[in-house]
């Protein structure tokens, strides 16, 4: 059973910490983890650190993340830095998933 963590405003240096904290405390619990970003607003560079670190961490264990996006800025943002293949991108067009795509 997958561990959902839900993420909401933004995700820069300010929110590193807690970020990286939520990440933590699920990826000790579960081997695959939900990271729900469809509330969050802005994502930057260190923004993407916690999130590439958990994924890391979870491969390694055998597991995989999954990352919820409405916001195309954001597939944007992991696809620019290339960070996309860590991740399983479902997009959410406001309560219906339109697309899954496995990046491997």
């Amino acid at each position: 059973m997958a561990t959902t963590v839900t993420l909401d405003g933004e995700l820069d240096l300010l929110t590193t910490a807690r970020t990286t904290n939520l990440l933590a405390a699920a990826a000790l619990t579960t081997s695959d983890i939900v990271v729900d970003l469809r509330s969050v607003t802005f994502m930057d560079a260190t923004g993407l650190g916690p999130l590439a670190r958990t994924a890391c961490q979870v491969r390694g264990r055998g597991g995989r993340m999954t990352l919820v996006v409405a916001d195309p800025r954001l597939e944007r943002v992991l696809r620019l830095a290339r960070l996309n293949d860590l991740f399983t991108v479902v997009r959410d067009g406001g309560g219906t998933d339109t697309h899954c795509q496995r990046h491997a």
